[in-house]
């Protein structure tokens, strides 16, 4: 791959965004554009380090991840926004869709598929966790 897929980590408890950091820095592929710990920075980093891929948590403070998600696909449409959230209700997944994500992971995905996700999504695609895809079928 020429050019590695950067991605910003939007997530406020440190210790979760360490252990991203360490998990997508290992990928050849992948390179870390940027750290949010809240909503207001990931808006504002995503506009001005221009990601190709963020992970966005939702519970954050300062401007909630949804909200953030919504303002980011509106303003930064060059970056794809992934969630992984601990969050997988119907309701919020409905919600999180109509902010115009590219992708849905739960914090119960492993690790491989985590990184593949951020590939496919960063290449123009959409991904979604089995847990989300089976609410997605549901609401159907």
């Amino acid at each position: 791959m020429a050019n590695k897929l950067k991605v910003l980590i939007a997530e406020d408890h440190d210790v979760v965004r360490e252990g991203l950091k360490i998990l997508i820095s290992s990928d050849p592929e992948m390179q870390i554009a940027g750290e949010a710990n809240n909503g207001e920075a990931a808006v504002r980093l995503a506009r001005t380090l221009r990601p190709d891929v963020i992970i966005m948590d939702l519970a954050m403070p300062e401007r909630n991840g949804l909200e953030a998600a919504r303002d980011i696909c509106r303003q930064a449409p060059f970056a794809k926004v992934l969630v992984l959230s601990a969050y997988q209700d119907e309701e919020t997944v409905q919600r999180v869709l109509e902010a115009g994500v590219s992708g849905y992971l739960t914090k119960h995905s492993a690790a491989n598929e985590l990184l593949s996700a951020i590939r496919q999504v960063g290449n123009g695609g959409a991904y979604y966790s089995p847990r989300i895809a089976g609410k997605l079928k549901t609401r159907q």
